[in-house]
Order: structure tokens, then C-alpha cells, then sequence
């Protein structure tokens, strides 16, 4: 039997534009490399909601505890992540599922995070909300936009 894979990804890799001011934009088309994932194996796209959009729209780049100190991003965060699971909930038919972070993000990370100028080994905000309700099974991987190329096929290799 063939293997459906759902791929949940944040909302920035598909809408450049709720990034935060000042970041710098990837150099390759994401979604030319998405779709050529998506095309190669039985892949489908979930676009997860932006925290930091919803929340504030536009803004300038912060760290992890700049936004733990904005009243109520955590709940924000919080409820989003429940409306995730839920989803994941909906697509019981497709047994892989694979939410795809942003390397460094404050609330998409699965991996670093800055707190102040320093590069920590922690998840963001929002992704510790959806691990919260997830448990183990949960499969985490993540784009690097300053290594975007390893990244989708790191991707590549976790869905084959």
C-alpha cells in the first residue's frame, strides 16, 4: 500500500510576505522546491496559521523572550496549536504527518531559538504549544532558510 504523507508547514514558507520586517528573504523559489517534493512522493500541504502575524501583523524581528513577555502570545500560541490538532485530527486517513518548523524562529522552531543575542537549543513558542498536545508520535523537522537546499532534501529523505 502506498503511503500518504500530510505535511504541515508554517505559514511563512508559503507566504513570504508575514515575516518579520527585516529578514532576509530565501534565495531559491520554496514553493518551485515544494512542489517538486511534493511531485516526487505522494505529498500533501497543510499551511499552518502564522502566531506572529495573527497576533501582531506586521513587525519588527524579535527573540523568543521579547514575545514570552507579550500579553497573551502564549494563549494565542496555544489556541492555534489546538485548532492544529484538531486538524490533524480530520485527516485520520493519512498516517504521516510531519509538521515542518523554521530553523531560529521564535514561535516555529524545532531546534534554536535567540534569547537576547545568544543562539539557545529550544523550540518556539508555538511548536512547545503543539508538542504539548502531540505527544512522541509527533514527527518535527525544519527549514533552514540560510541552508534551504539541505533542508527540503533532509525533508525529502523523511518521507520516502
Amino acid at each position: 500500500m502506498h503511503m500518504k504523507t500530510i505535511l504541515f508547514v508554517s505559514h511563512c514558507l508559503l507566504n513570504p510576505e508575514v515575516r518579520a520586517d527585516g529578514l532576509s528573504k530565501p534565495d531559491v523559489n520554496i514553493v518551485k522546491a515544494l512542489g517538486e517534493l511534493m511531485s516526487e512522493h505522494d505529498v500533501l500541504l497543510e499551511q499552518l496559521p502564522c502566531p506572529k502575524f495573527s497576533f501582531l501583523g506586521k513587525r519588527a524581528k524579535m527573540t523568543k523572550d521579547e514575545y514570552e513577555k507579550i500579553t497573551g502570545f502564549r494563549e494565542h500560541c496555544s489556541r492555534l496549536a489546538q485548532n492544529v490538532v484538531k486538524t490533524m485530527k480530520d485527516f485520520n486517513g493519512i498516517d504521516h504527518k510531519i509538521i515542518i518548523g523554521i530553523v531560529r524562529s521564535p514561535s516555529c522552531s524545532i531546534s534554536k531559538v535567540y534569547r537576547g543575542e545568544k543562539l539557545v537549543n529550544e523550540n518556539g513558542i508555538f511548536i512547545e504549544e503543539i508538542k504539548k498536545r502531540t505527544g512522541k508520535s509527533m514527527k518535527f523537522l525544519e527549514i533552514d532558510y540560510k541552508n534551504f537546499v539541505a533542508s527540503i532534501k533532509k525533508i525529502g529523505k523523511a518521507i520516502k
